[in-house]
């Protein structure tokens, strides 16, 4: 990729657009997202739900409680996640998949 490229790109974008892993230490902004996702209170009816997430930065699946926007990997922290299977009842979000 052009470094000019390459510069355009990470002013609105965080991971590799080949692997998906983030492009560098994203602890601030994971910290921020941390902090917002906790003033944040869910409808009642989402708040014991949990999705199966594949974490795109240390390729583990797990599972994360339901969110629209944001889904945190259990294992390494990272946001850079995407949804691998929605669920629908109440279930425990601590399982874990190897």
């Amino acid at each position: 990729m052009h470094s000019a490229c390459f510069q355009a790109y990470t002013c609105s974008h965080y991971t590799c657009p080949i692997c998906s892993k983030s492009l560098g230490d994203m602890a601030v902004y994971f910290g921020m997202l941390d902090a917002l996702l906790a003033t944040e209170e869910l409808p009642e009816e989402y708040r014991n739900r949990c999705q199966d997430i594949l974490c795109n930065d240390c390729d583990r699946k797990g599972a994360s409680q339901f969110h629209w926007l944001y889904h945190k990997c259990g294992f390494c922290g990272s946001y850079n996640t995407r949804v691998i299977k929605a669920e629908t009842g109440n279930h425990n979000c601590d399982r874990s998949h190897e």
